[in-house]
């Protein structure tokens, strides 16, 4: 997953559900040691990085109570792609009926000119 995909609410939520999936986690592109440090106290199964070297120094002089640096402008992009994030999931939820646990599939051939039919995830085509 992008690393400012991960921060926030979503991001601790698909962090969670790919937990109780029992799947791993991979962040990236992490270079920065700042976000290095975020990432080991997240708890990734794996962090994707142009510097292996510094990633490794990072990860020998950890302390789990040392508190983080992160600068404003870090928090202040990771809000902002957040904030993308929010708009695109609910359009995409709106345009393709994902919401409250019903779907809407299409049959037909992709064309455009299949008949809609609505899901409900608990009792069948509606």
């Amino acid at each position: 997953m992008l690393r400012k995909a991960m921060v926030g609410p979503k991001g601790t939520q698909f962090l969670r559900d790919c937990r109780k999936a029992n799947r791993a986690v991979f962040v990236w592109t992490v270079n920065d040691e700042n976000w290095m440090l975020w990432s080991i106290k997240q708890g990734f199964d794996g962090v994707i990085t142009d510097d292996l070297k510094k990633y490794l120094e990072v990860c020998k002089d950890y302390d789990e109570d040392a508190p983080l640096r992160l600068r404003l402008k870090d928090y202040v992009s990771a809000v902002w792609f957040n904030f993308v994030i929010l708009i695109f999931d609910f359009i995409f939820r709106f345009r393709y009926g994902y919401m409250e646990g019903r779907r809407v599939e299409v049959q037909g051939n992709g064309q455009g000119n299949g008949k809609p039919k609505k899901i409900d995830s608990e009792r069948g085509v509606v």
